[in-house]
């Protein structure tokens, strides 16, 4: 986080929308959240609006959300600290609540006091994660078609 001067200067003025990383926040809508979780930010053609999937280690309670939906089951990604070093125990991004917010919208659900980070940024998320984000939420039976088209190709840079 060197080139930024705290977590905030880098939700108002460092993020792009365009970029894949990875922040912690607890977000100020749901109360009964009582710790900060993981999101990955995944690129869209959006202007000031941010692509976020929420990492939960509640893998079971996701498993029997959608046990009826087969589709949906499949838009979820299992990880564990093999392959996100931050993570602690098995846990799954559930690519069927992919959410978009504008840049203040993000800013505003961030509960300040509950620990809020920014964990790591493009370069260092492994390649199969970010096409397994970017399949799982176009795949989604959930997902509204706005957002499934606003994602970006991995090489949209290149």
């Amino acid at each position: 986080m060197a080139k930024y001067k705290s977590f905030n200067d880098f939700i108002r003025n460092g993020c792009n929308e365009k970029e894949f990383f990875c922040i912690k926040f607890a977000d100020n809508r749901h109360l009964h959240k009582t710790h900060p979780h993981y999101y990955f930010c995944v690129p869209n053609n959006l202007r000031n609006c941010f692509l976020l999937v929420m990492i939960t280690s509640q893998v079971e309670k996701k498993r029997k959300l959608y046990i009826n939906n087969e589709k949906a089951q499949k838009s979820l990604i299992y990880v564990d600290d093999t392959n996100l070093s931050f993570l602690k125990k098995e846990s799954v991004i559930d690519c069927n609540e992919a959410e978009m917010l504008m840049r203040d919208e993000l800013f505003n659900i961030c509960v300040p006091r509950r620990g809020r980070e920014i964990v790591c940024f493009d370069n260092n998320i492994q390649i199969g994660i970010k096409l397994a984000i970017i399949n799982g939420i176009k795949n989604s039976p959930i997902v509204k078609p706005y957002i499934k088209n606003s994602i970006l190709p991995l090489n949209h840079t290149q």
